[in-house]
Order: C-alpha cells, then structure tokens, then sequence
C-alpha cells in the first residue's frame, strides 16, 4: 500500500466513524420523535448540525486531498477509482461509509417526515385553541402568522 492509499484509508476510517456516529443520533432521534419526548429533541438536534458540520469538514478535507494527490473528487469516480485497487480493507471501508450515509439519509427522510406530521398537529391542537376550525391555516399567504386577537381563546 502506498503513502496515498494509506492516506486515503485513514481518512474514510474517520468518516466512517463520523457517520456511524451520525446513524446513532439520527435513530435515536427518531425514537424521540416517536415517544414525542420534545424535551430531548432540541440537544439533539444540536448535536446532529455539529456532527453534519464535521462531516461536512471532513468532506472538504477529503476534497482537497483527493486533489493534490490527482484523484477524482466526486463520489462516483472515487468509487470507481477504489475498484481499481487491489486494498480489500479500503474497499470495505468505502462500502461501509456508503452504506451508512444511506442509512443516515433514510433515517433522517423519516424523521423529517415525523416532525411534519407533528407540526401539522400542533398547528390543528393551536387553531382549536384559538376557536378557529383547524382546516384553515393559522399562516397568511408570505407565511405570517395572521392576527388571533380576533378569535375567542377557549379557556
């Protein structure tokens, strides 16, 4: 193995675990989203955008690596190049890291999907508060929220 591949190697190790990580809080992210436990949702959620930022930091790095060594950058034709070598444990590595980025996004599809089904329900839980029939849209057509000082407030 060459000083290049073994750069590489190493590199996608620690994306590899980056994303792994990222699998982690995304299903346990979806668990809260599934018990409505709001109260972890917000840490997190802070933790996800840290870990997407580092991976995304990460990506670059890889980028600019990939380029000073003459090596594609896209994914597609790193995939490609990685084939054509003869390292069956970097071959594994990108495999893995790929098939985790596609848990990761199925995962984060679905949660995405719960958070609009909940916000959805809490915008028809609001208007039914106001006095208002939750068919209609407590959101103005720029997405303002329109003047509720006309509707009753049930108490």
């Amino acid at each position: 193995m060459n000083d290049n591949e073994k750069l590489l190697l190493e590199h996608f190790k620690k994306e590899l675990e980056l994303s792994i990580e990222l699998l982690s809080l995304l299903t346990e992210e979806e668990g809260a989203l599934s018990q409505q436990d709001i109260q972890h949702i917000p840490s997190i959620t802070s933790n996800k955008n840290n870990l997407i930022l580092k991976f995304l930091n990460l990506k670059s790095i890889r980028q600019k690596k990939l380029s000073n060594i003459g090596l594609p950058r896209n994914e597609p034709q790193i995939g490609h190049w990685i084939k054509q070598q003869q390292l069956p444990e970097l071959h594994q590595i990108w495999e893995n890291l790929l098939q985790t980025l596609r848990k990761c996004q199925h995962i984060n599809l679905i949660n995405g999907k719960m958070i609009q089904q909940l916000t959805l329900a809490n915008r028809a839980a609001l208007q039914l508060l106001v006095g208002k029939d939750p068919t209609q849209s407590i959101y103005g057509p720029g997405s303002e929220v329109a003047n509720t000082s006309k509707f009753n407030i049930r108490g």
